[in-house]
């Protein structure tokens, strides 16, 4: 027969309470475009960002921050008016720039809370 001790109890609460906000632990969805175009220095660059769900459908509303490395100077990240995000600027320094991204649902602040990163290399030409 099983016995259910405190430590068993624990999980099983968490599990049961982050079901019940909408949050999983292990849902993660996929960081759009797989590549980014170069840039140009001087020249306008934008970039959509999306997220989609391994099982279909698009995240609504993006947050985006870098995990590791550097966007080219004159580059940044911002939300869009249909909720999504966008790589844009005008860049102003010519090279490579590798940098990971980490996509979160907007205001999702929770460890548990569904993300998705991808890493990008930008070749930034004069």
């Amino acid at each position: 027969m099983f016995q259910a001790g405190p430590a068993r109890h624990l999980i099983v609460c968490a599990a049961v309470a982050l079901a019940l906000i909408g949050c999983t632990t292990n849902a993660t969805f996929n960081v759009m475009p797989e590549q980014v175009p170069g840039a140009t220095v001087g020249q306008v660059y934008e970039v959509a960002i999306t997220a989609i769900y391994p099982e279909g459908g698009n995240v609504p509303t993006l947050s985006l921050t870098t995990d590791s490395g550097a966007l080219p100077p004159g580059i940044t990240l911002r939300h869009t008016y249909q909720g999504g995000a966008a790589i844009l600027g005008t860049p102003t320094t010519a090279g490579t720039y590798t940098f990971k991204l980490r996509a979160t649902g907007e205001g999702c602040t929770m460890s548990g809370c569904p993300f998705g990163v991808r890493d990008y290399t930008l070749v930034v030409t004069q």
